[in-house]
Order: structure tokens, then C-alpha cells, then sequence
């Protein structure tokens, strides 16, 4: 992803994040992503919360995907519906649920700039844009008051050979002239069909160090997957746990004894699906480290293990 900038400030990140203003750079400071993959289907439906420092007036933030994308607003609770199925006794929570941001709103186009969508959606402002010429994409950017980094065209172009398009998500976390010492971005699904599943890890070269970021990934699918690098170099991080999601109805403790309730996980992953899935259906992983800077410059890919 990277971070966009609104109007003329250079910002950074892994999707890419564009700010609005002079006042500052937002910078990634926590971010917890969810994919979960449809291989019958070849769906991926990617959830990210970004807790984002230094944020100006307006910004946004860029995300390339393989194919037309369909949006929808992913339940407020939804990170705390997995940590309870993972760590049910508490003794490891994944991250504290984010507060939510507000959005903002596009303009127009070069010729050579198609705009495929645009949709309100979850306080944000989605335009998904494709183009055959990173240097055309960038010129829509900037006509669009987006600021971008200076080696930002690099990063566009990767996926402009790619034949990739772009989701160009513009949110608005403080008010007129004031910076937020913090904002998280609000909870946004976006479904999309590909070959494998991803994850948009790839960032600028110039990108600067942020001390301590914490990135958490869970990732949920029919079976076990396993990390790789475009270059299919493996990825070498801290897997903390998984395990099939158990379809069995959850014990609550009232005074009069116990309820029992469906777990919402398995019914927000059975709307999903469009019919109650099988117990075996969803294995969920959960990945997190903490990180200074990317090791290599390029997104992830999930397989199963060889000889799955």
C-alpha cells in the first residue's frame, strides 16, 4: 500500500500512502490486514486497519489489485471475533480494534486514465483507476490534488506492467488545518478475483524506517498456506498460531446459567461464501512481527505446503 497526500506533501508506505497538505507525512504505525480465500471461487477478500501517525487534513492511501474490485463495509468487530476464536483464554490477543476515520471525495481524468468505479463505502471514498502508463496514472494523481512521493512512479509502474489497477481510498481524519497525532482507517472489504492470494507488502526503496511498527496478519482458507515472495523466496516471519475455526455455538454466562450463540466469525464467513460452510472450510493463521523496514521490495503470495 502506499500512503497518498491530498494537495503537495511526499508521504510513504506499502500500498501507498498520499497525504493532503504541508502540515505533515503520515506515517504506518500499526497495521493489522485479514485475507481470507475463496480458491473454489478464486476470491480474495482483503481487510487492513492502518493506525497511521503525523496524519494531515486529508489523505489517502493507494492499493493495487489484480482485477475490478467490489467494496463493502467489514463488521467494527471483526479483529476481536478472530482473536476470540484463537485465543480464547486471552493468554495472546492479536491488537486492540483501531478507531475508525471519515472520508473525502475525487475528481476528474486524463484520457488515457480509465476510472472503471467509484463508490462510497465505510466513511471512505473508493475510485478504482487502471492506465497503460504509470506516467499517465501519476498526472491523474496530481490533477486530482493527490501529492505524490517523489519515488512513487517506480512502485506505479510495477503494477502498470502487471496490467493491475488501483483503488485510490481518500479518508479525512482531522479537521481544517489541524494534524491527528494518530487516525486508523476504517474497516473496508475489498473482494477481488486472482490466481493466488496476496498481500500488498511491497514499498518504496526510499521508504523511511519506522521504529516499531507492528504488522499482524491473519489468514483464513480451506487449508494451511505458506508465504512466499514474488521471487518465491520464502517469508521468514513469526507465525504465532493456528487452527481450524470450530463451528460449534459459543457458551456465554448469564445469571441464570449459560447461553449458547452461534460464534458471529462463522456467520460473517458463511455470508461470505453465500452458504453455511463445512467445519473443515476455514483454517485461520495468524502472522505478526514487529519491523523497521521491509526486507525485500515485494509483495507476498500464499500456496498451500508442497505436497498439499
Amino acid at each position: 500500500m502506499t500512503a497518498v497526500t491530498l494537495s503537495s506533501s511526499p508521504a510513504a508506505d506499502a500500498c501507498m500512502s498520499f497525504a493532503a497538505s504541508r502540515l505533515a507525512n503520515p506515517n504506518i504505525k500499526e497495521e493489522t490486514s485479514l485475507i481470507i480465500w475463496d480458491p473454489a471461487k478464486g476470491i480474495e477478500h482483503f481487510i487492513r486497519q492502518v493506525k497511521f501517525e503525523k496524519a494531515p487534513k486529508d489523505f489517502a492511501f493507494v492499493i493495487p489489485v489484480p482485477s475490478i474490485p467490489d467494496f463493502a463495509e467489514a463488521p467494527a468487530d471483526l479483529f476481536k471475533w478472530i482473536d476470540a476464536e484463537l485465543y480464547p483464554h486471552g493468554e495472546t490477543k492479536g491488537r486492540g480494534l483501531l478507531e475508525g476515520a471519515v472520508g473525502g471525495s475525487g475528481g476528474g481524468k486524463p484520457a488515457v486514465v480509465k476510472v472503471l468505479k467509484r463508490q462510497d463505502v465505510a466513511g471512505l471514498n473508493a475510485t478504482v483507476i487502471t492506465s497503460e502508463s504509470a506516467e499517465a496514472l501519476t498526472a491523474w494523481l496530481k490533477k486530482n490534488k493527490y501529492s505524490i512521493p517523489k519515488d512513487a512512479t517506480p512502485w506505479i509502474k510495477h503494477y502498470v506492467d502487471l496490467k493491475w489497477n488501483f483503488i485510490a481510498l481518500k479518508i479525512n481524519p482531522s479537521k481544517k488545518g489541524k494534524v491527528a497525532k494518530s487516525i486508523a482507517s476504517p474497516m473496508l472489504r475489498i473482494s477481488f478475483a486472482t490466481k493466488r492470494p496476496f498481500f500488498p507488502y511491497r514499498e518504496s526503496e526510499a521508504r523511511k524506517s519506522v521504529s516499531g511498527r507492528e504488522f499482524s496478519l491473519f489468514v483464513i482458507a480451506p487449508t494451511k498456506l505458506v508465504g512466499k515472495y514474488e521471487s518465491e523466496e520464502p517469508w521468514s516471519t513469526y507465525q504465532e498460531t493456528g487452527k481450524l475455526i470450530s463451528r460449534s455455538p459459543k457458551a456465554k454466562a448469564t445469571k441464570s446459567g449459560y447461553e449458547f450463540e452461534d460464534s458471529k466469525l462463522v456467520a460473517f464467513l458463511d455470508e461470505l461464501q453465500g452458504k453455511p460452510a463445512k467445519p473443515e472450510d476455514f483454517y485461520v493463521q495468524h502472522f505478526r512481527n514487529n519491523e523497521e523496514r521491509r526486507p525485500l521490495a515485494e509483495d507476498l503470495y500464499f500456496d498451500p505446503p508442497v505436497g498439499k
